[in-house]
């Protein structure tokens, strides 16, 4: 995007500034779960639709979570490496969409895993998954 050249991408942020809510921990477990279900932008079945979140986790760390929940979004951009505006983008739209607001939004949600995939032409889709711990 222009005016971001070099610009690092932001992680994206799952709750406004100034909201008296708890702070959520970016989990290294919940970043390997959305990894595995983020895919290539290019594909018809860009994200996963349908995915036992249970069985998809390690199984050391199945019993950790009470509940846990996937979104995603695309954007489009430049490049192969996020930068600050398509993560802001990607939080926009989670933030706008009233599904995904109340999700991140939620007190309970205690830890986020994130993973973004690009296509090198400026296509990004982003996973979150949020989770709640035991």
């Amino acid at each position: 995007m222009p005016g971001d050249a070099g610009e690092p991408a932001a992680t994206p942020k799952p709750r406004p500034e100034g909201k008296n809510l708890p702070e959520v921990e970016a989990s290294e477990a919940l970043s390997t779960l959305a990894e595995a279900l983020v895919r290539e932008p290019d594909t018809e079945d860009f994200a996963s639709k349908e995915v036992d979140l249970f069985n998809a986790r390690p199984a050391d760390q199945r019993g950790r979570w009470r509940s846990s929940q996937v979104i995603s979004a695309v954007c489009e951009g430049y490049g192969m490496q996020a930068r600050e505006a398509d993560s802001r983008t990607l939080r926009m739209q989670w933030l706008d969409d009233p599904n995904y607001r109340q999700q991140l939004l939620a007190p309970e949600v205690s830890d986020l895993g994130f993973a973004l995939q690009a296509n090198g032409r400026g296509c990004k889709v982003a996973v979150a998954v949020l989770g709640t711990r035991r």
